[in-house]
């Protein structure tokens, strides 16, 4: 357990840091560099492997079953969702409380292009003002860690999972 709550606090930092830092370049209103928080998927992804991995080297002895395997990186991936969750709220609501009104207005615009009916429009609007809501984002944040975290997990497990009888 220590070592999977050790790298879901050095993954959810890390990706608090890649937001910091998007934010202090100004990528986070770029539309160019915005794809720089794929980054925080490939840190998920790789957090999750090398967590199981040293769980299984370091804890288990060099075994470990795909169960096991499963639930320690859905372990890390929810410690990362906790983290993540919490920063994204701080973030919307403190830290860049403007870059929802942003977001929304870019997709306005594209909305507008589309030629929608008022009411369709208006549906969507106030959609988008509860999804980039600071409590929006944090259940976004949240469930995205976890879901992504529950895919990396099983593909890492597969690959990870050391049987006793194997060895």
């Amino acid at each position: 357990m220590r070592k999977t709550l050790k790298y879901g606090i050095i993954v959810g930092l890390t990706n608090t840091l890649v937001m910091l830092f998007e934010y202090l370049m100004e990528w986070d209103v770029s539309p160019l560099m915005r794809n720089v928080g794929y980054v925080s998927l490939i840190v998920l992804a790789l957090g999750i492997y090398y967590g199981i991995k040293s769980k299984r080297d370091n804890e288990m002895e060099g075994c470990i079953s795909y169960t096991q395997a499963l639930l320690s990186g859905v372990l890390i991936a929810l410690f990362v969702g906790i983290i993540t969750g919490a920063f994204s709220y701080l973030y919307f609501r403190s830290i860049n409380p403007d870059l929802a009104d942003i977001l929304i207005g870019e997709k306005e615009e594209m909305m507008n292009k589309l030629h929608l009916t008022d009411e369709k429009k208006l549906r969507q609007l106030q959609w988008l003002h509860t999804e980039y809501s600071p409590r929006g984002q944090m259940i976004f944040s949240f469930a995205n860690s976890l879901l992504l975290g529950v895919i990396f997990s099983s593909i890492s497990s597969f690959f990870l999972h050391i049987r006793r009888s194997e060895r």
